[in-house]
């Protein structure tokens, strides 16, 4: 259980994270500007913004977790 916790903490992190990032980027800067072109000599990747990253990560996981859990309810935080 504080596995979980401990995941979903971390992708909160990466959703937030990544937001107040290209938040602030737009209000200092008016543009966000934090790029990467990532590859290795010629073969390039493209260019991709590290904040929507972070935040396509935390969205993307925690809807993949979301559908693995087969349907089985969250556990109830009241004891009956």
């Amino acid at each position: 259980m504080t596995t979980k916790i401990g995941t979903r903490l971390v992708l909160l992190i990466l959703f937030v994270g990544g937001g107040v990032s290209n938040l602030l980027d737009r209000i200092i800067h008016g543009a966000a500007d934090d790029f990467m072109n990532v590859g290795i000599g010629p073969l390039r990747t493209g260019i991709f913004n590290v904040a929507a990253v972070a935040i396509m990560l935390g969205v993307g996981i925690v809807l993949l977790e979301t559908f693995q859990s087969n349907g089985q309810a969250p556990p109830s935080s009241r004891s009956s």
